[in-house]
């Protein structure tokens, strides 16, 4: 047998095909901190005895919140988003669920605060089938550039149970169950 040369090795994470030009962030539900005054319920989802996953559950009748915060990475350039993955209890697509968040970008030598930006709230039907995973795409673009890398970004995620989207324009949260975050991350284009 002869023995591959070093050349001929493809390393881990040396995939060819794969997207070299958008980066991620996973934040772990676990990172999440909740909110003093409202805040979302720990709750998991899944079958019990065999695979249950931790959840933050944001009800449908109070503007329940959580805030993170991650350091800006090294080759962050531009177009931050916030990925949030949940399920509900609906299955009706004429029914929607509105979440909405603010974000600061801290600088190293600067006090901490929470008051914050806020972004466009954006709208996302239920699925036809109740409890099945959903995905939405919250822009965070006007949080950072290339010039904040090291920096600390902190982010205040709220389902806006009260109030409609403007994105999709007009959408109203009135899905009447609570959305069970699964899971989230940051994604952006590398410089």
């Amino acid at each position: 047998m002869v023995k591959p040369k070093m050349k001929d090795v493809v390393k881990a994470g040396d995939d060819t095909t794969a997207d070299r030009t958008r980066g991620q962030l996973w934040v772990p539900i676990s990172a999440w901190q909740n909110d003093g005054t409202n805040p979302p319920t720990d709750g998991t989802v899944g079958t019990a005895g065999r695979q249950t996953f931790d959840t933050k559950e944001f009800d449908d009748t109070t503007t329940d919140e959580m805030f993170c915060a991650v350091p800006i990475p090294p080759d962050y350039h531009s177009g931050l988003e916030l990925h949030i993955q949940y399920v509900i209890a609906v299955g009706d697509t004429s029914k929607n669920v509105v979440w909405d968040a603010d974000y600061k970008t801290h600088s190293l030598s600067a006090d901490i605060d929470a008051t914050g930006t806020g972004i466009v709230a954006v709208g996302k039907a239920c699925d036809a089938t109740a409890s099945e995973l959903l995905e939405v795409t919250l822009n965070l673009s006007a949080a950072a550039n290339d010039g904040d890398v090291g920096k600390l970004l902190s982010v205040h995620l709220f389902r806006d149970h009260d109030h409609t989207a403007g994105d999709p324009a007009g959408v109203a949260d009135d899905a009447a169950a609570d959305a069970k975050v699964v899971n989230t991350w940051f994604e952006y284009d590398r410089g």
